[in-house]
Parts: structure tokens; sequence; C-alpha cells
């Protein structure tokens, strides 16, 4: 269990950018410390702007260059 960071979220709207209808966009508010491993958790409840739930919890992890 690390720290939470807060972050913007963008989701593209569908119907103006409908090639980036599965992308999200996170952007952390404080910039990240090189040479540490951080992990998104995304839940399983996240919705679309149709109403649909992702339906599973997706992990990302990904390290900062030193």
């Amino acid at each position: 269990s690390g720290t939470e960071l807060e972050l913007d979220v963008y989701l593209p709207d569908d119907q103006m950018e409908p090639e980036n209808k599965r992308t999200i966009t996170l952007t952390p508010i404080l910039p990240l410390k090189p040479g540490m491993q951080y992990t998104v958790v995304i839940s399983a409840e996240l919705l679309a702007k149709n109403g649909n739930s992702l339906g599973s919890e997706h992990i990302i992890s990904f390290n900062t260059v030193k």
C-alpha cells in the first residue's frame, strides 16, 4: 500500500473524438519522483459516458526514470 496521488482525469467525448473513445488520460497534479515505481488502479466501477462500467479492475505499474 503506497501513497495516493492527486490526478486530473480526462475522458474524451467519444462523439467529438471517436478515435479516443477507449482512452483515459491521467495527469498527476504534482510531478512524479524520479526512480520510483507507481501503480495505477482503475476501479471496475469506472463508468463510460454511456453508463457501461469497466467490468473488472485494471492495475498498471510503471517506473519513472532516475
